[in-house]
């Protein structure tokens, strides 16, 4: 009898493992397509999905990014544009898919800039963000133990660190409430985006503030079968035996995780699409730029000649669970071996790099210098990326 019982539930295990095998390739059979609508003055980009076996999660998506993320509206207020009436309308759209046990998830981020409705020009984000094995919408509650005290501690961490830094340039009472339902997960963090007109840069876009996952590890829900957990986000917490080759990856790529620029860009490019904060400040090496994107706070673009990315350096990054402020330079040497030098720095020293007295690691990455920064309690303060010069 027991034979028999054992038999059934082995085949019952590996029927169901065959099953969740095959349903996960096949959820890797559909894609995301970008289309594309133009008339004069005017053009309309937003994701599709297509070619997945789940028609009514594909489906629900897609209505939803119609509808939601108000695709359909502008699609219709394009179809009124022509040559002796062109437009003014831009409408660029990004969708990134997040691996999970459970079927992955969809981050999709709607831009609309221009004449959007009566009035002035304006700026618009839109955060939306599916569960793929569903088709739904995530929701706060799925990412947090308690939305409530987590939107308090979230604002206390803002007033802390952007309300004294942008209060010289901007009402950083507007700043508040936190916009909890508006969010978008990323690889690296959180970003939670302001509604048309409540919170604006001095260059007129709409503003969001981005939290990596360490930051705000405590108010996560990363209990087993939470939506979380299903990302791993865990293991990126902390270094492991993949923290190395990925940052071996990324420093000779020249970029740095949840940094959308890389070594070797247009600084101009850069600058047009990633507007600054304030103006430029000199650096050991050329100038550091401060862009008002809220993934670069606490992060600078770096160039020599102000014409190309020759550097990115960072006070506030997760370098594959080698985080500023936590890791130890034992740490460091565990996950990466010893550095080709390292270079005591003063006071005054470290002050030209932005960062506290200490020490600085060398490591080098096909070419391009990885530069970490230790301070006197040995906990890593800074981490710089800098462009091979024979490049």
């Amino acid at each position: 009898m027991f034979s028999k019982s054992f038999r059934r539930a082995f085949l019952f295990v590996m029927i169901f493992i065959l099953f969740t095998v095959s349903f996960s390739l096949a959820q890797a059979t559909g894609s995301v397509e970008m289309i594309s609508s133009e008339k004069p003055g005017a053009k309309v980009s937003y994701p599709s999905l297509t070619g997945f076996p789940n028609t009514f999660m594909q489906d629900s998506v897609n209505h939803a990014i119609m509808t939601a993320g108000g695709i359909q509206g502008f699609l219709d207020l394009l179809g009124t544009y022509h040559e002796g009436l062109p437009g003014n309308l831009r409408v660029d759209s990004t969708a990134q898919t997040l691996t999970s046990s459970s079927g992955g998830l969809l981050a999709v981020l709607i831009e609309a800039e221009g004449n959007l409705s009566f009035g002035p020009p304006s700026h618009r984000y839109t955060p939306l963000m599916f569960n793929l094995a569903t088709g739904q919408p995530v929701q706060c509650g799925e990412l947090f133990k308690d939305c409530d005290a987590a939107k308090a501690t979230i604002e206390d961490k803002l007033e802390d660190t952007l309300g004294e830094e942008l209060s010289n340039y901007l009402d950083t009472g507007d700043l508040f409430p936190l916009p909890m339902d508006r969010f978008l997960l990323t690889e690296t963090g959180i970003s939670f985006y302001y509604p048309e007109g409540s919170m604006v840069w001095l260059s007129g876009k709409s503003a969001f503030v981005h939290f990596l996952y360490h930051e705000l590890r405590d108010l996560l829900n990363l209990e087993e079968g939470s939506l979380l957990s299903g990302l791993d986000l865990t293991g990126k917490l902390s270094h492991t035996q993949a923290s190395k080759p990925a940052i071996e990856q990324a420093a000779a790529e020249g970029s740095l995780p949840g940094l959308p620029v890389r070594l070797g860009e247009d600084m101009e490019a850069v600058r047009t699409s990633y507007p600054l904060l304030h103006d430029p400040e000199g650096f050991i090496a050329g100038q550091k730029y401060q862009l008002e994107d809220d993934r670069f706070r606490g992060s600078w673009v770096l160039s020599e000649d102000g014409k190309a990315v020759t550097g990115l350096i960072s006070r506030r990054m997760n370098l594959f669970g080698l985080t500023t402020g936590k890791t130890t330079e034992e740490e460091i040497s565990q996950v990466l071996g010893a550095p080709q030098s390292a270079v005591d720095l003063t006071q005054e020293a470290a002050s030209l790099y932005g960062v506290p007295a200490g020490k600085m690691l060398d490591y080098s990455f096909s070419g391009n210098q990885l530069f970490l920064f230790i301070d006197q309690n040995q906990v890593l303060s800074g981490i710089w990326l800098n462009q091979d010069k024979a490049a």
